[in-house]
């Protein structure tokens, strides 16, 4: 159990469902592909990236923090997509402007970036225009980053702590990659963890 013996009420996301996580002692919620989150509760946020890019964003000011789990830089002209979140520029717009309305300050804000792997090298470098796309995006944005992790061939797992900004960060070995980005909604309950 936390501290306060219950279950934290996200604003704004209530309809997450959270789950207590043993290994972290707290609760925590998994953002999928084309999701977001932010909360101010002592809570962590997990994901699991091949190719995708999760931004981890808090303002330490305020306690506020976020993440994000953005599939592709932007949509082509011709796509209708009804998901907009799955395509980075929407999905930073989306946190950012959540985090500002929680009376973050965009000055104030630190990103952790991580993400871009290429797992599956059959196709397109999926995470090499993510890549590309996040860092024109935070120099466009004028936006601090403080640490990163991209590119590489190998997956990896995350857990962010928004209130605080802690990262840690598991790399998977390049012949697990391809069966742990298929199983990402799962969830793997284990780590090799090192705080980014």
């Amino acid at each position: 159990m936390n501290l306060s013996g219950e279950i934290p009420t996200l604003y704004g996301f209530e309809n997450i469902t959270l789950f207590w996580s043993d290994q972290w002692q707290s609760y925590a919620i998994k953002v999928a592909q084309g999701e977001y989150c932010v909360s101010h509760e002592n809570i962590v946020m997990t994901t699991i990236l091949g190719s995708c890019i999760s931004a981890c964003i808090y303002d330490p000011e305020n306690g506020y923090g976020g993440m994000n789990h953005f599939m592709l830089p932007r949509m082509n002209v011709v796509d209708q997509s009804s998901q907009p979140l799955n395509y980075g520029v929407f999905s930073m717009a989306k946190l950012i402007n959540t985090l500002l309305e929680r009376g973050c300050l965009k000055e104030n804000l630190r990103l952790k970036i991580v993400g871009g792997g290429r797992v599956l090298s059959c196709f397109t470098d999926i995470g090499k225009l993510n890549i590309d796309f996040i860092k024109e995006y935070l120099n466009d944005e004028s936006l601090h980053r403080v640490s990163s992790d991209m590119g590489g061939d190998f997956a990896r797992k995350l857990a962010f702590f928004p209130s605080t900004g802690r990262l840690f960060v598991s790399r998977f070995a390049p012949l697990e990659s391809d069966q742990i980005v298929a199983n990402e909604g799962e969830g793997y309950s284990y780590y090799a963890a090192k705080p980014r």
